[in-house]
């Protein structure tokens, strides 16, 4: 059995855009993910994820919606107890712009 990836997403910005982009992810992420996978924590600053997911995170539709909105700041961090790291990673505009990976001490 594979060990649990987990990860926080947050996405912060203008709260009108923030709506608009948390309704674009509703149509990206199916339904299934949404219903097992993640935990939504909104609040008026910002949109958050917590993923829990098994073979890794779906970056490529957080990056997508980042295109979309390139407005907003995408930021993840996640433990990948099985590899032994931890890491993080900014978004705008489709592409990382910061990205850090390191060993669990």
């Amino acid at each position: 059995m594979r060990m649990l990836i987990h990860a926080t997403i947050t996405i912060t910005g203008d709260a009108a855009l923030l709506g608009a982009c948390e309704a674009r992810l509703r149509r990206l992420l199916s339904p299934q993910f949404l219903k097992d996978e993640v935990t939504e924590h909104h609040g008026p600053g910002g949109l958050c994820y917590d993923l829990k997911v098994e073979g890794g995170i779906p970056f490529p539709v957080f990056a997508q919606a980042s295109q979309e909105f390139p407005d907003l700041t995408f930021r993840a961090e996640w433990v990948n107890a099985e590899l032994g790291q931890r890491g993080s990673v900014t978004l705008a505009n489709g592409r990382a712009t910061r990205q850090a990976i390191e060993p669990i001490r």
